[in-house]
């Protein structure tokens, strides 16, 4: 193996550390949150604890039916099930999308409900 390789093979392999947020925290709306809450009561899913909902509607991925959900170019954390719902939720998210940006070699960051 050449050097280049070998650091390449070490990067890949090094754990990121976990990071917790409330979904709140995040900045998912307050609706968001009754959403997808009601949803993970109704059918307790393996993702209640770390959700992936669309910070604007509460649509949760894996409960919903919801196909794909994009994240934010600018922090990567915040997610959304269309380019409407991160349209409608741009204004709230932008000032903590600064906040949220971390080493994602480093770091993973986890949502909680």
């Amino acid at each position: 193996m050449a050097p280049r390789e070998v650091t390449m093979a070490k990067k890949k392999m090094a754990a990121r550390i976990p990071v917790f947020l409330s979904a709140k925290e995040a900045g998912a709306t307050e609706e968001a949150l009754r959403i997808a809450s009601e949803i993970a009561e109704e059918s307790p899913i393996k993702t209640t604890l770390c959700a992936k909902l669309c910070f604007q509607c509460g649509a949760l991925r894996s409960a919903g039916g919801v196909a794909k959900l994009r994240r934010c170019n600018g922090c990567g954390i915040a997610m959304y099930c269309s380019r409407a719902c991160q349209q409608k939720h741009r204004r709230q998210h932008r000032p903590k999308c600064r906040t949220l940006v971390c080493n994602k070699d480093k770091f993973v960051v986890y949502i909680q409900l």
